[in-house]
């Protein structure tokens, strides 16, 4: 999520609790997270994380996911799951069949700019049917709740300079080497 997002969710997160709609609740640690009326921690449904009212305390009983859970690298020109990889798509597996207030998730791949963007468009498809396979084959995923999306190169995360060596380049554009998962826990949450 950007920084600009952050701030549009906060400042709608003030209005919703100014207007009454919405309670930051005070409960010992739980004083970092807005909560709803019901008392319910409230999430984003890009990340399934919680909106924070408070960065400074711990965890508060926020979301299933950090953004970090839910983003996995490939190496160089490749659509093979990572060991690193696999081990991240079991817990989130895991997670999801334990909560059931998931609506959708979304799966998008992503490719660095080094090749042709053809090429680029199919490695970061390749990556996000990888991932969506994955999670299909354990139970995770049913048709009508998922949605998959390939971005190739263009939506790079990085911002390597144009001159570098090929293996500096390689290695400074991992980040963009990625499938990226979203969690939409819509009116289920």
């Amino acid at each position: 999520m950007t920084f600009s997002k952050m701030l549009q969710l906060g400042a709608l997160a003030v209005v919703l609790a100014a207007s009454g709609a919405l309670s930051a609740s005070a409960h010992n640690d739980n004083r970092s997270v807005l909560r709803d009326m019901r008392g319910n921690v409230v999430h984003s449904t890009m990340w399934g994380t919680c909106v924070r009212i408070n960065w400074y305390n711990n965890d508060g009983g926020c979301g299933l996911f950090t953004r970090d859970e839910l983003t996995f690298y490939f190496d160089f020109g490749s659509s093979a799951l990572t060991t690193e990889s696999k081990t991240k798509l079991k817990n989130v597996a895991q997670k999801l069949k334990a909560h059931d207030g998931v609506a959708a998730v979304k799966v998008v791949g992503y490719a660095d700019r080094i090749g042709n963007e053809n090429f680029n468009e199919h490695l970061s498809r390749k990556r996000a049917e990888m991932v969506r396979g994955f999670l299909a084959k354990r139970g995770v995923l049913t048709a009508d709740a998922v949605e998959t999306r390939f971005f190739g190169e263009t939506a790079p995360s990085t911002k390597c300079p144009e001159k570098m060596k090929r293996k500096e380049l390689i290695k400074c554009l991992q980040p963009d080497r990625r499938v990226e998962l979203e969690i939409d826990y819509g009116a289920k949450h």
